[in-house]
């Protein structure tokens, strides 16, 4: 058994063998889901968590202040000014500086500290704005230029850093494989046909796959398909009988809901309990039997009427 299978009986059950859920809110199973929850997030970190692209944009800012500093420096070589390389050398640092800062506690979602950060930032942004929009006598449009390259490019970082958000390939292929798993649990059985090798329908792939279809909401279509797989079984060894179906696969759906309305608001009423399977088969083999006797009985009508064709 694995261990969110040991974690969630021992919620739920702990040292009781009966556990009661019949739709009105219970604490101990509210928080035996979130427990739950938690721990799959945890073990399933690289695949719950959104992939943060700072990487990529501390790289980018490298970029884009080696870009600034290099062309300061030969447009300075040439023009043999170095007033506005100082300046910008020293408003280039600051504003890497806080635009790193920025893009560390953007993924916090700590509002008051990027406000902070904004703030003193600007004390550093608006000389920068005013080298780049207003300019001076002293200064040329080329290294105005310069300066509004390094603005649009800072802010179109924060762009990218909001909007932008890579998955690892990792989330992605195990996204694609639960939607190929899904779309097979829920397919019908004439659609099969669209999967390459799909498994025989048995009672062990029935019971191993049901959970899945019971968390993607098609446990009402992946019990069709096993109780069509069943009917057809009985069919095919005795074809002119006529039997009463046993199995009910409404009870996944059934019980999903119950536990929902448990765990958040009250919605219906059903009980489980670990002894719930056994009864349920039990009901389920009086119900196969009481078939039986219905067909037996209707065979020794038959008999009957052939029998008084002899006579006349």
């Amino acid at each position: 058994m694995q261990g969110d299978q040991k974690l969630l009986l021992k919620k739920f059950f702990g040292k009781e063998e009966k556990v009661s859920v019949n739709g009105t809110y219970n604490s101990k199973l509210k928080n035996a889901v979130e427990d739950f929850e938690k721990f799959i997030s945890k073990e399933n970190k690289i695949f719950v968590e959104k992939n943060s692209n700072s990487k990529l944009i501390y790289k980018a800012l490298k970029i884009i202040l080696a870009s600034f500093f290099l062309t300061l420096v030969i447009n300075s070589l040439i023009t043999q000014e170095f007033t506005v390389l100082g300046v910008g050398i020293a408003l280039g640092i600051f504003g890497g500086v806080f635009a790193a800062i920025l893009v560390a506690i953007w993924s916090d979602k700590n509002k008051w500290a990027v406000l902070v950060v904004l703030f003193f930032a600007s004390t550093i942004m608006m000389p920068m704005f005013f080298l780049a929009f207003i300019g001076s006598d002293d200064i040329s449009s080329f290294d105005s230029n310069c300066f509004k390259f390094l603005i649009f490019a800072i802010i179109s970082l924060f762009v990218f850093r909001y909007f932008i958000n890579q998955p690892s390939v990792e989330k992605v292929k195990m996204k694609s494989e639960i939607e190929g798993f899904k779309m097979y649990l829920g397919a019908a059985e004439e659609n099969q046909l669209k999967f390459h090798n799909p498994p025989e329908m048995t009672s062990d792939v029935y019971e191993k796959f049901l959970p899945y279809a019971i968390v993607f909401g098609v446990e009402g279509i992946w019990g069709k398909r096993f109780r069509d797989k069943l009917q057809e079984t009985i069919d095919a060894a005795e074809p002119y009988r006529e039997i009463q179906n046993p199995f009910n696969y409404g009870f996944a759906n059934s019980f999903t809901t119950t536990l929902k309305g448990t765990t958040i608001a009250p919605v219906s009423s059903f009980s489980y309990s670990s002894s719930s399977s056994s009864s349920s088969r039990s009901s389920s083999s009086s119900s196969y039997s009481g078939g039986s006797g219905s067909s037996g009985s209707s065979g020794g009508g038959s008999s009957g009427g052939g029998g008084g064709g002899g006579g006349w």
